[in-house]
């Protein structure tokens, strides 16, 4: 069986959004007498029986002030209502051949780990193949390969590649690649028996050109900093929670992760393959296919695990990277688009729900401001974005974190590493950056 998110009804999004509204309005009612607006508020209740221009404007001014600063936490509680829903489990009849890239160059301590769960996969193993793409390692990367070439159909690469980085060695792949479906793992990632099951499942549906699964950390449990990474994969970073929400409210596209993907291999060609001189292949992939307005489709239960740094000089070169290399993929997709207004509008929705833990962060020094300064109005604005991001990322937990509420003791660690991408987004991008692999340890 594989599960799947399916789109909400109308009837739900409605009603939802009736629910909001109906309880944002009555708390405005009740606390804006407490604010800066009493005395505004006073006049219009005096002259709104009267239905005068006044009252009529007045009226204006009261709903655009609430809309103002009720709009986050109302946006915030639509995503934590819109969190819930059935899944569909569908049965499993859909077995093309696959063909799964690892990109592998000196990766004798974890690529022998990665093969050993591929090959205790659930799918028919006469209907895969994994290409080991091992080019230019100096370690014992090949033949550990090679020792497991008698459990399933494995090919090792190691021709020398006309660019170093992990794009380049994934096109090499795809030359002879003989399946009619890709999958990308790292080297570093364990999978369970059912993950490419359900990895494969929507592909069914010759609408759609790609799926993605989340993606959970391996060492989760070492310091700090992989348990504030764990924490961020389960809402974003690993295809979490947003990734179902977004589907739910079918929101465009996933976005392609840069492992724990599947995408037909003539639509991967028709795109060039992978770019090459990209920092990040998997955004840059991610727009080709939004811009041809591909249907991306989020897997939950397509689960892998990887290794995250586990140092914060590792940590620091791999976001700066991503950051970099976000901000280069979304310039070029602004400046080929022809509908900019409806990109300059999805920008401003991904910034707004990818930086969940940003408002939080702001919402916690404007609940304290707004107490001291008793207005409270303002303070239930703030208190209710606080409430909602923190609902939101316990549903997270629940779903794509096994249940281990423990992480939420490293909200203070996502928020950290929220700012610090945020920071290396707007400030201008580093120039002469070349794509390295990031060391875990």
């Amino acid at each position: 069986m594989a599960v799947m998110i399916p789109k909400s009804g109308r009837a739900r999004l409605i009603g939802t959004i009736i629910a909001l509204t109906t309880f944002f309005a009555y708390l405005f009612n009740l606390t804006v007498p407490m604010s800066f607006l009493a005395p505004f508020y006073a006049s219009f209740q005096s002259t709104l029986l009267s239905g005068s221009v006044e009252a009529i404007l007045w009226l204006l001014v009261l709903v655009c002030t609430g809309i103002i600063f009720f709009f986050i936490p109302f946006y915030f509680g639509f995503l934590f209502l819109s969190a819930f829903g059935k899944a569909v489990a569908t049965s499993v009849t859909f077995f093309p051949f696959l063909s799964v890239l690892i990109p592998a160059k000196n990766e004798e301590k974890t690529i022998g780990n990665t093969l050993e769960c591929l090959l205790k996969s659930d799918y028919p193993k006469d209907r895969m193949e994994i290409i080991v793409i091992a080019s230019g390692s100096t370690d014992r990367t090949p033949e550990i390969c090679q020792s497991f070439s008698s459990e399933g159909h494995i090919r090792v690469l190691t021709d020398p590649l006309p660019r170093k980085g992990k794009p380049p060695a994934l096109n090499f792949g795809l030359s002879s690649a003989k399946g009619d479906l890709i999958i990308v793992y790292d080297a570093d990632m364990a999978v369970e028996p059912y993950t490419l099951r359900n990895l494969v499942a929507p592909m069914n549906q010759s609408e759609v050109s790609a799926t993605v699964g989340p993606v959970g950390v391996l060492n989760e449990d070492e310091n700090r900093i992989t348990k504030g990474t764990s924490l961020e994969y389960t809402y974003y970073s690993g295809a979490g929670l947003l990734y179902e929400i977004r589907q739910r409210l079918g929101q465009e596209q996933a976005n392609i992760p840069a492992k724990n993907f599947c995408i037909r291999k003539d639509q991967l060609k028709s795109l060039g393959g992978f770019e090459e001189t990209s920092l990040t292949e998997d955004f840059s992939l991610t727009f080709k296919l939004k811009e041809q307005e591909r249907r991306v489709v989020f897997s939950p239960k397509a689960v892998a695990k990887e290794l995250v740094p586990n140092n914060w000089e590792s940590f620091l070169a791999q976001r700066k990277r991503w950051a970099t290399g976000w901000n280069e993929e979304n310039k070029k997709y602004m400046a080929r688009t022809k509908e900019k207004g409806k990109a300059v509008r999805s920008l401003i929705n991904f910034l707004i729900q990818g930086n969940l833990a940003i408002f939080t962060f702001l919402a916690i020094i404007l609940t304290l401001v707004f107490w001291l300064l008793r207005d409270y109005f303002l303070l239930a604005s703030s208190l209710l974005t606080l409430i909602f991001t923190i609902a939101v990322m316990v549903v997270a937990v629940r779903k794509y974190g096994n249940g281990k509420y423990g992480l939420l003791l490293h909200f203070p660690d996502f928020i950290r590493i929220s700012l610090f991408m945020f920071k290396c987004a707007a400030i201008k991008p580093e120039k002469g950056m070349e794509w390295e692999k990031t060391p875990t340890s």
